[in-house]
């Protein structure tokens, strides 16, 4: 949503089909930590100790003298350098015992993996969005943002009042994380396999295999081909800027920038931004799995966060 506000807040004749519009994307994180410092105050009222838990407490503070009883009466037969020297043999064995619980290691692993992968798929999957699909900045990211939040806190909740229902035991937890994992990455398929076609650009590549802008209708316009900005004709053609189009005039209507004069476009007219894809389907197909994706792979945290704190 704020990805369709200049990031500025200020007045611009950009609209968020252009490729030099920046969205307000600070805004939505000024907010949301505004709402999360306000629904943590609350527990700032909390007392240090329950009363429902005074039993639990006493009973607590009862071991701990215990324990301190006995640590005196050890420390008084044994030395300071021997309580050095079996602590770190207490360490080593509970780390070889880790280490050596295939289970467990298996668990770890499968969730650095996970964590990695979905690191480099949610920070790269808006500008692919854009890439491929030829949506917008603000539509890529708010499908992201719904998608990537709202559908994974609902599979966290089914899994959690599914793993409580069953009682699952360990092994029924990593049957779980595994059959959610194997759907997860079944449906990873069908989504890169979705057919697309790319957006037509004006240009021809030469003998040399670079990629030339410049055509007879454009030739003597002196155009500059650093600044990326696109424009659409009627035919489906993107252009890499009004000069490569041949336009020589300009008018705005609304929020939209109309450029007239084109030499290269057939009726003389293009229209800012780049042209709209033909594949929506497609992309709503994507969003569709996309979802339906986060909502099955989160039950596997439920599962596998439960395996390695038992």
């Amino acid at each position: 949503m704020f990805s369709k506000i200049y990031v500025d807040l200020s007045d611009t004749d950009l609209t968020p089909k252009d490729p030099q519009w920046i969205g307000a994307w600070w805004l939505g994180l000024l907010i949301l930590s505004g709402v999360t410092f306000a629904c943590a105050l609350p527990f700032a009222l909390f007392p240090n100790h329950l009363r429902s838990n005074a039993t639990a407490r006493d009973k607590s503070n009862e071991a701990v003298e215990h324990i301190d009883c006995d640590l005196q009466e050890h420390e008084k037969g044994e030395e300071i350098a021997e309580m050095i020297y079996y602590h770190p043999r207490e360490f080593l064995r509970a780390m070889r015992r880790l280490l050596t619980n295939g289970l467990y290691v298996c668990v770890v692993l499968g969730v650095c993996f996970q964590f990695y992968s979905i690191i480099g798929y949610f920070a790269f999957l808006p500008k692919y969005l854009e890439s491929y699909f030829g949506t917008t900045t603000a539509v890529s990211n708010s499908v992201v943002g719904m998608i990537g939040c709202v559908t994974p806190s609902i599979g966290l909740l089914l899994g959690g009042c599914f793993m409580r229902r069953r009682h699952l035991r360990p092994r029924g937890s990593f049957m779980l994380a595994f059959v959610s994992i194997f759907i997860y990455i079944a449906l990873l398929i069908p989504m890169m396999l979705l057919p697309c076609d790319d957006l037509t650009h004006a240009g021809h590549f030469s003998d040399a295999g670079s990629y030339e802008l410049s055509q007879d209708c454009n030739t003597d316009c002196g155009c500059n081909v650093e600044k990326y900005a696109p424009v659409c004709a009627s035919n489906g053609v993107t252009y890499f800027s009004p000069c490569q189009a041949g336009c020589s005039d300009v008018y705005t209507l609304g929020d939209a920038k109309n450029f007239t004069g084109c030499s290269c476009t057939p009726d003389g007219v293009a229209t800012a931004g780049k042209c709209d894809s033909a594949c929506t389907g497609a992309m709503v197909a994507y969003f569709i799995l996309l979802g339906v994706g986060g909502l099955l792979v989160a039950p596997a945290n439920v599962a596998s966060f439960s395996l390695k704190i038992r």
